[in-house]
């Protein structure tokens, strides 16, 4: 049997995290102009603008992933990663997002920075099961599998595919799609290789699911940590953190009060740092396969004397 697939990970939850911090914080606000490699500010309405900051806008005019890369030498004007024509507007530099505990990830060369790590899970409720019974109708050549009718989508990789027949190997599992609708009708790779006719393929699971709340602790560094720290906390209990989080699969449940907690540098220099503890609903489901299910009875008529008789 295949190892259980697991949705709804700890890496769902630190994307949707991400996406709320990257909206609610920023390290500057300011108006200017870019021409292919200079930015150019006119005016800086709050923060600082510095080596490191990713640059956004309201209507993504900024081209995505856009970092300040140096100072281009004269005041107000600095060297850009990615070469482009933006006319004046309004723009900001956005706080960069880390996961903590890797140790290969250099520290940020922003001033201000926000820092994320796992810490705890708490169970919300004891495992809760449900079943899948999706039929296909599909043929395999080599290692393609053609699948051409299905009751109940989505088809996902490391699926157990079984058949009433005995004309798929024992063994055989779903791999990556080729063609197709995502996770629908069209072609898909699948292991171990063989030629078999248009059958109908069972791939029922069995689902495996418990809420769980998922503790982050952020930790922000730098001048503006405070500040941060403050649209965090506040944000988190808004629609503002809903809409940002929940599309992820995601959903945010309460936050901490900030706390100031100093932070010791590798130059054993203390830096400013403000940590808050954020807590998310996540449930992850366990789908081990594979899940066999009764979906035809046939029966034979027996007369009843036969069984008690008179």
């Amino acid at each position: 049997m295949p190892p259980p697939i697991i949705a709804s990970t700890e890496t769902q939850a630190l994307i949707a995290l991400r996406a709320f911090l990257s909206g609610a914080t920023s390290a500057s606000r300011f108006q200017g102009y870019i021409s292919g490699e200079v930015l150019t500010v006119t005016v800086l309405f709050s923060g600082q603008v510095y080596i490191g900051q990713t640059l956004t806008d309201a209507c993504s005019s900024v081209v995505n992933g856009t970092v300040i890369t140096a100072s281009n030498g004269s005041p107000n004007t600095y060297l850009i990663n990615i070469p482009q024509d933006v006319p004046e507007e309004i723009m900001w530099g956005v706080v960069e997002v880390v996961v903590g505990q890797d140790n290969r990830v250099p520290e940020p060369l922003g001033q201000d920075f926000i820092v994320i790590t796992p810490w705890r899970r708490h169970r919300l409720a004891y495992v809760g099961t449900d079943y899948t019974d999706d039929i296909l109708t599909a043929q395999q050549n080599g290692n393609i599998l053609t699948v051409t009718a299905e009751n109940i989508p989505p088809l996902v990789p490391g699926l157990a595919l079984l058949d009433g027949v005995g004309v798929l190997s024992p063994c055989t599992t779903l791999g990556e799609q080729l063609t197709g609708a995502p996770d629908d009708l069209g072609t898909y790779f699948v292991s171990p290789s063989q030629d078999t006719p248009s059958v109908p393929v069972y791939a029922g699971t069995r689902n495996d699911t418990a809420p769980t709340q998922f503790t982050i602790q952020i930790d922000m560094h730098g001048p503006s940590s405070g500040d941060n720290a403050q649209a965090i906390a506040t944000l988190f209990y808004s629609d503002y953190a809903y809409e940002m989080i929940i599309p992820f699969g995601v959903a945010p449940l309460y936050a901490s009060e900030a706390r100031q907690v100093p932070f010791l540098n590798a130059e054993q220099q203390i830096e400013y740092r403000w940590s808050i503890d954020a807590d998310l609903q996540v449930d992850p489901t366990v789908r081990t396969t594979p899940q066999q299910f009764a979906d035809k009875l046939s029966a034979k008529p027996v007369p009843v004397d036969l069984i008690e008789p008179l």
